[in-house]
C-alpha cells in the first residue's frame, strides 16, 4: 500500500489461518493428539487477544457529523476494547489539527454511546477518528504485525502445552 504521509510504498505480507494453525502445531508436537483442533483454534484466539493488549489494532475512519456536538461510534467500535486516540478536525489540513482528548467525553444513553465536544459541527462535516480495535486473525484477516507472528504461535503454543501437561499428569491417575 501507498503511504500519503512518507510517500514510501510497503507490501503488506498475510499469514493464513492454516499458517497459524500448522506453526502452532509444529510447536505443541502432540504425538497422541490430545489436543483438539477446537483447542488449538482457542488457544489461538487468547493469544491474539493477549497480543492485542500490548499491540492493538490502530484504526482511521471519517465520521459524518449528523449536526451539533454528537458523534456516533465508527461502527468497527468494539465495546470495552476500543479506545479514541485522535480526532482530527478540520481533516487534510497541514500541519494536522486535532481536537484535545480533554475535549472530548462518551456520553452513555439508554440505546447507544455517542461521542460528545465541546464544539458544534455542521451536518455533512468530516471528523477523522484514529481509534484501536482488536487484532483479528481468521480465515480473510491477519492482522499481527510480520515480526510478531512467530511470538503469537509461541504464545498459543504455551497455552496448549500447559494443557498437554494438564492431561498427562492426570492420565495415569
Amino acid at each position: 500500500f501507498y503511504c500519503s504521509c512518507c510517500g514510501l510504498f510497503f507490501v503488506i505480507s498475510r499469514m493464513s489461518l492454516s499458517d497459524f494453525q500448522a506453526r502452532i502445531d509444529d510447536l505443541v508436537r502432540d504425538k497422541d493428539q490430545v489436543i483438539s483442533s477446537g483447542q488449538r483454534d482457542q488457544a489461538l484466539n487468547n493469544a491474539v487477544l493477549r497480543y492485542s493488549l500490548d499491540f492493538p489494532r490502530v484504526v482511521t475512519v471519517d465520521l459524518v457529523s449528523p449536526g451539533g456536538t454528537f458523534l456516533p461510534l465508527p461502527a468497527g467500535w468494539q465495546t470495552g476494547y476500543s479506545k479514541a486516540l485522535a480526532f482530527e478536525y478540520p481533516v487534510d489540513e497541514s500541519p494536522i489539527s486535532e481536537i484535545p482528548m480533554n475535549e472530548v467525553t462518551q456520553r452513555y444513553f439508554p440505546s447507544e454511546v455517542k461521542f460528545e465536544f465541546q464544539i458544534s459541527f455542521t451536518a455533512g462535516e468530516a471528523i477523522r477518528l484514529r481509534y484501536t480495535q482488536r487484532n483479528v486473525v481468521d480465515a480473510t484477516l491477519d492482522t499481527i504485525r510480520e515480526e510478531h507472528r512467530f511470538p503469537v504461535c509461541c504464545l498459543a503454543a504455551s497455552i496448549l502445552c500447559g494443557e498437554l501437561a494438564n492431561w498427562y499428569a492426570t492420565e495415569g491417575a
